[in-house]
């Protein structure tokens, strides 16, 4: 009787445990159909070139990382491969400036297997893209979000890519930070504000498409952060805006523009709260102001702490020049600043200038 009570009890066990485990399964986000409509837009690329893309930086570069270490910003893409999607039915492709830079030749297959060389049509190592062209018509071209205004820290990501070479690989991960800016040995600063995400991104997946949950494409993969060469969950992508930008410059002959409106800013330091009756060290500081700058008419000054941008919380510098970058010609930016411990709002129309 008491071997029957017990196999009784272990029998209702399971069966509650195994059906909690299907709710759970059933809760579980399913990302396939969204990598089945994106998938047939994402391409690998074979170069022949023998060019590390591994730089190693001083530390002092990253000023926000301790430095007991001497990290290695990497271009997230092995010896002669790499990924990229398609951005017109007739042929054009994107990918990073550092997977074709100094290449040979370039080979891209589909993902429906066809394999064409490819011609470089425009490349810029500043922005990290490059636009390259195949003989192919009819293709399938990636759907790349209207901009990245409406993103969000914690939002999910999903990036596909070929690392290692394992091709049509597929990750996820969060948005960690929008708008970090990276400083290497090369550059005294990287032009293009990242979109940062926590996915497993590695060697081969440079220049392949990160999406959001609706397929659309956010950004491309370019750049990871990692102490060993492999990913530890610190990526970096460019965002949309910045490559419609490029291409249409590639396209076109005429410079991208960016979003000005006069002023230059630093972030707060933890001395400069008390000076400037601040509560806490967020927001961009104006350190210069243009004269006769759209900022300088609507009464902006030096020593104002910019804290929102079109309702957006500006916690740093870096992400007012984030928040910039995504605006377009005739946009009214409503600002919202703290002078000598008040706030005030004001609002203007930006310029728009040739990019550097």
């Amino acid at each position: 009787m008491n071997c029957l009570y017990r196999l009784t009890r272990l029998f209702l066990f399971s069966t509650v445990l195994g059906a909690s485990w299907q709710v759970q399964a059933d809760n579980l986000p399913d990302y396939s159909a969204i990598v089945e409509e994106v998938l047939p837009s994402v391409v690998t690329i074979t170069t022949r070139s023998a060019v590390d893309s591994v730089q190693q930086v001083s530390s002092q570069d990253f000023s926000d990382i301790p430095g007991d270490f001497l990290p290695y910003i990497m271009a997230a893409n092995n010896q002669n491969a790499g990924s990229g999607f398609v951005f017109s039915s007739d042929g054009y492709v994107l990918t990073n400036a550092h997977v074709v830079e100094n290449a040979n030749s370039i080979s891209i297959q589909l993902h429906d297997g066809r394999l064409y060389d490819a011609e470089v049509i425009g490349i810029d190592a500043g922005s990290d893209i490059a636009l390259l062209k195949i003989p192919a018509r009819d293709l399938v071209p990636a759907q790349l979000a209207d901009n990245t205004r409406s993103l969000k820290v914690g939002q999910t990501v999903l990036g596909i890519g070929s690392p290692y070479s394992f091709e049509y690989s597929v990750t996820s991960g969060i948005i960690s930070y929008l708008g970090r800016r990276l400083r290497n040995g090369a550059q005294e600063e990287e032009t293009a504000a990242y979109i940062q995400t926590d996915m497993l991104i590695n060697p081969g997946n440079s220049g392949g498409p990160i999406v959001n949950g609706e397929g659309d494409v956010i950004g491309m993969s370019s750049r990871i952060f990692s102490t060993t060469g492999a990913s530890i969950g610190i990526s970096f992508g460019i965002p949309v805006n910045v490559i419609d930008q490029m291409v249409e410059r590639f396209l076109t002959g005429r410079d991208a523009q960016s979003f000005i409106i006069g002023v230059e800013t630093s972030n707060i330091n933890p001395d400069q709260v008390r000076i400037f009756g601040l509560q806490k060290a967020l927001g961009a500081l104006v350190t210069r102001v243009d004269s006769g700058s759209p900022a300088a008419l609507s009464g902006l000054m030096v020593n104002d702490v910019i804290v929102t941008l079109d309702n957006k919380i500006i916690r740093n510098s870096e992400e007012l020049d984030y928040q910039l970058a995504l605006l377009e010609s005739g946009h009214e930016v409503r600002v919202t600043a703290i002078r000598n411990g008040r706030y005030f709002a004001t609002q203007f129309i930006g310029s728009l200038e040739a990019a550097p």
